[in-house]
């Protein structure tokens, strides 16, 4: 990843800001949790910098790599 990454909780209540948990930045990654759990995301994460680039990993190849690394 490249840029920076903001990951926050949708407000609970309408005309409220989103609450900010983390920012991440180059080498982070985000959206394993989703994966591993097979559940629904439980944040959103928004590009927070002029420009972002990342990198997608399909859930199929994911836990291919995951099943090498045992």
């Amino acid at each position: 990843m490249t840029g920076t990454v903001r990951v926050q909780l949708e407000p609970e209540q309408e005309g409220e800001d989103p609450k900010t948990l983390v920012t991440l930045g180059p080498g982070d990654s985000f959206g394993e949790l989703a994966l591993l759990n097979e559940k629904p995301r439980a944040a959103s994460c928004v590009c927070s910098s002029m420009t972002c680039e990342l990198m997608i990993i399909w859930k199929r190849d994911f836990k291919e790599i995951l099943g090498k690394s045992h």
